[in-house]
């Protein structure tokens, strides 16, 4: 009996092997030319001393579909691969197919030859037609080349779009594209954000936080979104730091502010707002929220998201906001904990409600012994201190479980809930009765 138990354990730890090899091989692989994707790419590089990349976009592919398919287009595709696959073999070099009609080809250093040469190569190589039952099909390239690790792709796909702006056949990263492509983005977003100003599309979304023990949300958190010309929203990421710069952030914040205290009179749920070093240190910013929290008539439902790593220097200003705050009712919480100073004594004068342990720590928390500690740690001395916690970046089953046993309160990420527009949170209220 122990022989059989034993042989059925392994056979079942070998079958789990198997899929895990199968799944990680199907995210890192293109299922139309069997080629390693982007993904793979980019892992590809982080492990590559001194690599060279040269991306190649069919030009007008989208003609091929027009014109004659989807089926046609796929074979041309296939065919590239092929072709590509001849080139790379002569050197040694690594292709991959990154999007629709672009591909990759990694190189090291010396490995193959200079960018500009690989790239003329691939020119003759789109020289000869491609054909698909008797239909010769004419296609031609565009490349875009770049060396060294540091973000080897954005500055190959830069040369890539600056290669199809002046319409040659390839162009090699240089320091002034970065410069270039960073001054159009940030007129692109500039006025992106006014013309949402104008037009109100700048909207709070609402990120649910879940009770561990019960499973039930409890509280949102308002992330700010620009709603863009054609509906789909943009994240922070792309505006914030272009807002501050343009002296937009207070109306950004007051904005959102407004909106975001909106949800309270429509639910039962706590609303979380993140305040940053610039609305503490701005008495009108400070002045607006106080004033909108009285307002809102449910001041006891707000809670003020400060990030450790900003504002800190500025102890007092954040020390007089939360005094002011927690006198009408309000709450506190530290975002981002473990990231920034974690020093203990501005924890014992703010006496937040909440600590919101960071990303960082969370998502590697049921495969990273230290980051457990680490969290268990945290969760340790704010039970002593009566503070409640919050996980961030829950993002699977096992990181849910992970957390729920080292006994952290709450849990936010994409596995317990999206950002979600007011529209949707109401509609799902009436829906279950909320």
């Amino acid at each position: 009996d122990g022989g059989i138990r034993e042989y059925i354990a392994i056979r079942h730890d070998i079958t789990k092997i198997i899929r895990q090899e199968q799944r990680i091989r199907t995210q890192t692989t293109d299922e139309l030319t069997n080629l390693p994707n982007r993904i793979q790419l980019l892992e590809d590089i982080r492990s590559t001393k001194q690599p060279n990349l040269v991306l190649l976009d069919i030009d007008k592919f989208f003609t091929v579909n027009d014109l004659y398919g989807i089926k046609v287009a796929d074979n041309v595709l296939i065919q590239t691969s092929l072709r590509l696959n001849e080139l790379v073999a002569d050197c040694g070099s690594r292709l991959y197919r990154v999007a629709n009609d672009v591909f990759a080809i990694l190189y090291e250093e010396g490995q193959c030859s200079a960018g500009h040469v690989v790239a003329a190569k691939l020119q003759q190589l789109f020289s000869e037609p491609f054909s698909f039952n008797g239909i010769e099909i004419h296609l031609s390239c565009t490349c875009g080349i770049a060396k060294g690790k540091k973000s080897l792709f954005r500055f190959a796909d830069m040369a890539l779009h600056e290669a199809k702006q002046k319409h040659i056949p390839f162009s090699v990263y240089d320091d002034g594209m970065a410069k270039r492509d960073e001054h159009e983005q940030n007129f692109l977003w500039l006025k992106k954000l006014r013309d949402a100003f104008v037009s109100d599309r700048i909207e709070p979304f609402f990120q649910p936080i879940v009770d561990n023990a019960s499973g039930e949300i409890k509280k949102y958190e308002a992330l700010v979104r620009v709603i863009q010309d054609d509906g789909t929203p943009a994240s922070p990421f792309f505006f914030l730091d272009i807002a501050k710069k343009a002296k937009l952030y207070p109306d950004l914040t007051k904005m959102m502010t407004k909106k975001a205290l909106a949800l309270l009179s429509h639910t039962p749920f706590e609303v979380s707002l993140n305040i940053s070093v610039e609305d503490v240190v701005d008495e009108q910013t400070v002045t607006f929220i106080l004033e909108m929290m009285e307002k809102s008539g449910a001041a006891d439902r707000v809670v003020l998201e400060i990030t450790e790593s900003e504002g800190f220097e500025n102890f007092d200003e954040v020390l007089l906001l939360t005094s002011k705050v927690k006198k009408m009712g309000g709450k506190i919480a530290i975002d981002d904990f473990g990231t920034g100073y974690s020093n203990f004594s501005y924890l014992l004068k703010l006496r937040p409600d909440y600590i919101k342990i960071d990303g960082s720590i969370i998502k590697n928390i049921d495969i990273d012994p230290v980051a457990r500690v680490v969290a268990e740690t945290i969760v340790d001395f704010s039970k002593k201190l009566n503070i409640k916690t919050i996980a961030e970046f829950v993002h699977s089953e096992s990181v849910l479980r992970t957390v729920k046993q080292v006994g952290i309160d709450f849990s936010q990420g994409y596995l317990v809930g999206k950002p979600q527009p007011l529209g949707e949170i109401l509609s799902s209220n009436l829906k279950t009765g909320g």
